[in-house]
């Protein structure tokens, strides 16, 4: 989303123009308002990021699929999967307040939609971050609970033997 486009989401939607009065009492259209090219920016960067974590993600629910030392398991698949699931959640919660802030409706049966889009794009990625978040939660429980020994850390430090003729002094 660039400036031009975010700026024409608050300037041009009708509940942006009802609420412009209420600016005196909410200030963070203080702070976004004059402010509107940098928070374009940052939610552009920050859609990026979260899509760059979602990738990865599915590329390690993938690489599990494949056979031989590819598919191993590995340490780092725990926390790989808990921050795929905090970006699922991430994403659906700009997608609903970006559908908000814009005026979208619920689905629901209406003729005046009959040759365009039936669902709005921002409201079906809700559900798809939610699906995603649930998911990778999920995976996330599954392989803090079972994992192998080898991986786990000893909580007993290892006892080294040691003979006579070498010991430390």
């Amino acid at each position: 989303m660039t400036a031009i486009a975010a700026s024409l989401i608050v300037h041009g939607s009708s509940s942006a123009k009802t609420q412009m009065s209420e600016a005196e009492t909410r200030p963070e259209i203080w702070l976004v308002l004059p402010n509107v090219a940098f928070f374009a920016t940052l939610l552009q960067y920050t859609e990026f990021i979260l899509g760059v974590v979602l990738l990865l993600g599915a590329i390690e629910v993938g690489r599990r699929r494949l056979s031989g030392r590819v598919g191993r398991e590995r340490g780092y698949e725990a926390q790989v999967a808990l921050v795929a699931a905090l970006a699922g959640l991430a994403v659906a919660g700009l997608s609903l307040s970006i559908a908000v802030l814009m005026g979208e409706q619920l689905p629901t049966i209406m003729p005046g939609r009959a040759f365009t889009t039936a669902i709005p794009v921002e409201l079906l990625i809700v559900p798809l971050g939610i699906a995603v978040a649930w998911m990778e939660a999920g995976r996330f429980l599954v392989l803090l609970r079972y994992r192998p020994a080898w991986m786990r850390a000893s909580v007993r430090p290892q006892v080294i033997p040691v003979n006579d003729r070498h010991r430390a002094s």
